[in-house]
C-alpha cells in the first residue's frame, strides 16, 4: 500500500510539473509572437509615415 501511494504521488507530481512547464512555454511563445507582431506593425507604420513625409516634401 505504501508503494502504491508513493507511485500515485509521483504520478501527480509529474503531471503537475509537466503542466506547469508547458504553460510557461506556451506563455513565452505567446509573448514572443506578440512582440514580433508589434515589431512588424511598428516597422510598417514607420515606413508608411516616412513615405507620406517624402511625398509632402517633393
Amino acid at each position: 500500500m505504501k508503494g502504491l501511494s508513493l507511485l500515485l504521488m509521483t504520478v501527480v507530481f509529474t503531471l503537475f510539473f509537466i503542466d506547469e512547464c508547458s504553460s510557461k512555454i506556451i506563455q513565452k511563445v505567446v509573448v514572443y509572437e506578440m512582440e514580433s507582431i508589434t515589431n512588424i506593425v511598428k516597422d510598417s507604420l514607420i515606413s508608411f509615415t516616412e513615405s507620406i513625409i517624402k511625398q509632402n516634401i517633393t
